[in-house]
């Protein structure tokens, strides 16, 4: 989609005259800044329905009402409800994200970043190439290939040459997911194989993970990750009609529906069955030796184990096996001798950020490696203090709305781990 405007809405206060007295209403200013660096300025009441912003737009701009997409932390603002619907005017200067409809729309192979991530530059540049390359490989007639293992729906995508380039995780088919083909059918909400992550929440926290890294300047090499929207006749919908209210649970079923069902104005059709559309986390594929599970620990360096300790203790992570650490080796030549050197990827992260703080030992595997007991480098060290970390988790917070739990205890988590660090 080529539409990309981002709106921020201001609080302020009218006098207005109700009977016989002056009463202060409040009101929002929303600003729409274009790439041309016009500034669109409109008002909007507690009242004002989504509709009415989008037809304002669309008389200053010409973007037809079923072009735009308005969104609010990852949620697609439904035509029909009102500001105060979303609380949109609890806090000063909240962001809005208006975003176009994505260009595969009515066709039957198709990708596109979805949510107000993809305005982040910083997010999208890493993945730009990755996503024409997904294109040109459907376009050669190389369909995304479902892995032969896992609980969830997890998809190899290929380019023009058959190689994998991107891993695709739709969130209709994660574990407990109605969409799940892996047999473990469910409602979105439902529990799942770890406390506190519901189904429907683990491409959230996927996403999550390469955000708060990205933002540590890339520090433990989680693989570039974003939301997608794609299509495809590859992809497998069981009859399941996923339309929300009924088949979710009350508070959850108002954020994860949105996720899913996309405002389609033309056809007001949320059924993402008929649609045919998935959405879900994209990641680059990351071209890897082995896996840690087929290697002994003794090869890697203690910077390269700590560093993935240090991930999973940023994110809460609550599944940390040896067989989602991808290892890359290189051969390096040193004062004329052939070595090799061992680097560590993390990947699947569905299980961070839980909402109920649940692990044991065996949850992550480097605590029996003989590098969990050298110390931190100062490198490492450094990198661990609170205040290197604690900010960018506030991007969690503002980028989506799932349940926390857990997460009001971060700060003293963080401190409790620095102490013993």
């Amino acid at each position: 989609a080529e539409l990309r405007i981002i709106m921020s809405l201001r609080l302020s206060f009218q006098s207005v005259p109700i009977g016989r007295q002056q009463r202060n209403i409040k009101y929002g200013i929303t600003v729409f800044n274009t790439f041309n660096k016009k500034e669109l300025v409109f008002k909007a009441f507690l009242w004002t329905k989504v509709i009415e912003l989008k037809e304002k737009v669309q008389n200053e701009t010409g973007i037809p009402v079923n072009k735009q997409r308005l969104m609010h932390k990852n949620r697609v603002l439904n035509n029909e409800q009102s500001m105060d619907y979303y609380k949109l005017m609890e806090e000063d200067s909240e962001r809005i994200d208006l975003i176009g409809t994505p260009d595969f729309k009515g066709s039957e192979m198709g990708i596109d970043f979805f949510g107000t991530l993809s305005q982040l530059t910083e997010f999208t540049k890493p993945l730009n190439p990755v996503i024409e390359e997904v294109e040109a490989g459907f376009n050669k007639g190389h369909a995304p290939e479902l892995a032969f293992e896992g609980t969830s729906g997890t998809y190899f995508l290929k380019g023009v040459n058959r190689g994998e380039v991107a891993i695709f995780k739709p969130i209709d088919e994660e574990a407990y997911a109605p969409n799940n083909p892996r047999g473990y059918v469910g409602t979105f909400g439902s529990p799942t194989f770890k406390a506190g992550v519901l189904s429907g929440e683990a491409v959230l926290r996927e996403v999550s993970a390469y955000l708060l890294d990205k933002r540590l300047g890339n520090f433990s090499s989680v693989p570039a990750t974003s939301f997608v929207e794609m299509c495809h006749p590859a992809f497998k919908f069981y009859g399941q009609q996923v339309q929300g209210i009924g088949l979710m649970r009350s508070e959850f079923e108002k954020d994860i529906n949105s996720l899913i069902y996309p405002q389609d104005d033309e056809t007001d059709d949320l059924n993402m069955t008929k649609r045919k559309v998935k959405y879900g986390a994209f990641q680059k594929f990351v071209k890897a030796n082995d896996i840690a599970e087929n290697l002994s620990p003794d090869l890697f360096s203690a910077d390269q184990v700590h560093k993935i300790a240090l991930l999973d203790f940023r994110i809460l992570n609550t599944d940390r096996n040896e067989g989602n650490i991808l290892v890359r080796i290189k051969e390096r030549r040193k004062r004329g001798e052939r070595k090799k050197e061992y680097a560590l990827v993390p990947i699947d992260h569905g299980m961070a950020f839980p909402s109920s703080l649940e692990v044991v030992d065996y949850d992550y595997c480097w605590t029996g490696w003989p590098q969990a007991k050298e110390p931190f480098s100062k490198k490492n060290y450094k990198s661990s203090e609170r205040r290197k970390y604690y900010g960018r988790y506030q991007i969690f917070k503002q980028s989506f709305q799932i349940q926390t739990g857990v997460l009001k205890e971060y700060p003293n988590i963080l401190d409790s781990f620095q102490k013993r660090s």
